[in-house]
């Protein structure tokens, strides 16, 4: 399997000292990074078709077998669907967390795990995917985690009261979250197949919230090209659209960017502990 966005230089030197990976339904994506100077060495972002996970394989990506044979830290941040935030004060213990789970998804005897997102107070409770346990090694992994445990971690430290729609474009699906006045109103997943299902799934939030969308910002992260259909299609509907980089954070090589586009590596790059 080929990635379909792939930046590896012609040699990777020691500076490449840690490795960030999300991964979630039909996708992988792995940036190489000097974590020291913030810059971004090297990028694969995998993709394939919901229900095929099993047609990749660790060994097709260039920078985990790289990973491997340096003995380079990296960590794993899960997109599970699956998930809900709760008010700290309100889950007492573990069984509160399965309970919880099983009216949401009707699942039982399913490994939970619990994250605090102590800027706000809340607790992140999700089904482990098991995704560590396909890896041939973890003997240098530092941590895993849900995405949206950092995204809403290191968001909360940056806040300044805004109103605002992130979202975070990925194969089969988009994360979007919504703030108001610098307060979560909601973070959630979102399946698409047309341009018009992420129209209408925007515009059903700028509703419910109460917010114009011609006023309200909305923040373009992810695997989005912003030349395709679907950008210029969003464009017609919402005037306060733009996409977001990290470069402001972290140095992307020129030739890097003109292979990944610098809004693809942005939302992993923006929530790491380090950014």
């Amino acid at each position: 399997m080929q990635p379909i966005f792939k930046y590896i230089p012609d040699a990777l030197n020691n500076d490449a000292n840690y490795c960030a990976i999300e991964h979630g339904e039909g996708f992988m994506h792995i940036c190489l990074l000097d974590k020291n100077n913030k810059t971004l060495i090297a990028q694969e972002y995998f993709r394939w078709a919901l229900g095929e996970k099993d047609l990749w394989k660790p060994t097709h990506s260039t920078i985990l077998n790289h990973v491997q044979e340096h003995s380079v830290v990296f960590d794993i941040y899960t997109h599970q669907p699956h998930f809900t935030l709760l008010p700290q004060s309100v889950v007492e213990d573990d069984k509160t967390d399965i309970d919880i789970l099983f009216l949401l998804t009707g699942q039982k005897n399913m490994p939970v795990i619990t994250e605090d997102i102590d800027a706000l107070n809340l607790r992140n409770i999700y089904i482990d995917d098991g995704y560590v346990n396909t890896l041939p090694t973890t003997t240098n992994l530092s941590i895993t985690q849900h995405f949206i445990t950092n995204w809403l971690t290191q968001y909360s430290k940056k806040n300044n009261g805004e109103t605002v729609i992130d979202v975070v474009f990925y194969p089969h699906y988009f994360l979007a979250t919504v703030w108001k006045e610098g307060k979560l109103q909601l973070i959630k997943y979102l399946y698409y197949k047309t341009n018009e299902d992420i129209l209408y799934a925007l515009l059903q939030l700028m509703q419910y919230h109460k917010l114009d969308n011609a006023q309200t910002p909305i923040h373009i992260l992810g695997a989005i090209e912003l030349s395709s259909n679907v950008y210029q299609y969003l464009q017609q509907y919402f005037v306060h659209m733009h996409s977001i980089e990290a470069m402001e954070l972290w140095k992307l090589p020129n030739a890097l960017v003109r292979k990944c586009p610098a809004h693809l590596s942005a939302p992993l790059l923006l929530s790491l502990p380090c950014a």
